[in-house]
């Protein structure tokens, strides 16, 4: 199912005065926690909206399809078309604008589909909550705004994001498997088998 016919107008709001990366960024607003507590993360997000998204095995090419149809999803509400199909010229110039799928698209798009699995199961469920749990795998959960140096946490986020696509992958903490879900054997493994392997030890 195409995660653009699923409904996630919550964030309107922010679309008044916001970019689009700003749109993808509102998704990861842990909503738990007050605004005067909630840690930034403008730097790290950044980082991973630069970062182009390669897949690298089997199927990973429709995570990048999911990330780019957010990008219609943006359209869509911005002109207030909902639901309607995205027009061939307008598509051509989203496209344009933005170019190949980035790392930050695909890892919202992702967390909106674990928001989907894990619906009616009596735990919290929300797109940042998936996110984050994401984030904290391969320990970008640690790189706020206040830590964060220029320079050298962007290096990190590159190379670690780089091994991952690659299948190689690096260790950011003793018990991390490896990939986005720390999965054993991930490296031969789609990330739409990773996620549900990961979300599986809520099933069982």
């Amino acid at each position: 199912m195409s995660i653009v016919d699923e409904n996630y107008t919550t964030n309107e709001s922010y679309f008044d005065g916001s970019s689009y990366v700003e749109w993808l960024e509102s998704f990861t607003i842990d909503e738990t926690v007050d605004d005067s507590r909630r840690l930034l993360y403008s730097k790290l997000l950044n980082c991973l909206w630069l970062i182009p998204f390669e897949p690298s095995v089997g199927n990973d090419d429709d995570r990048a399809a999911n990330g780019l149809e957010l990008r219609q999803r943006y359209y869509y509400i911005l002109t207030h078309e909902t639901g309607v199909r995205v027009r061939g010229d307008a598509a051509i110039e989203l496209e344009q604008m933005f170019g190949e799928c980035r790392v930050l698209e695909m890892l919202v798009a992702l967390s909106m589909q674990m928001y989907d699995l894990m619906q009616d199961l009596g735990i919290y469920n929300s797109v940042s909550r998936w996110f984050w749990e994401i984030m904290g795998q391969v320990g970008f959960d640690a790189m706020d705004d206040s830590s964060w140096v220029d320079g050298r946490d962007d290096s990190v986020i590159v190379e670690t994001v780089g091994h991952i696509m690659h299948g190689d992958g690096v260790r950011s903490r003793s018990d991390w498997a490896g990939g986005w879900f720390g999965i054993d054997g991930w490296q031969d493994m789609e990330i739409w088998y990773q996620m549900h392997a990961y979300l599986s030890r809520y099933f069982e």
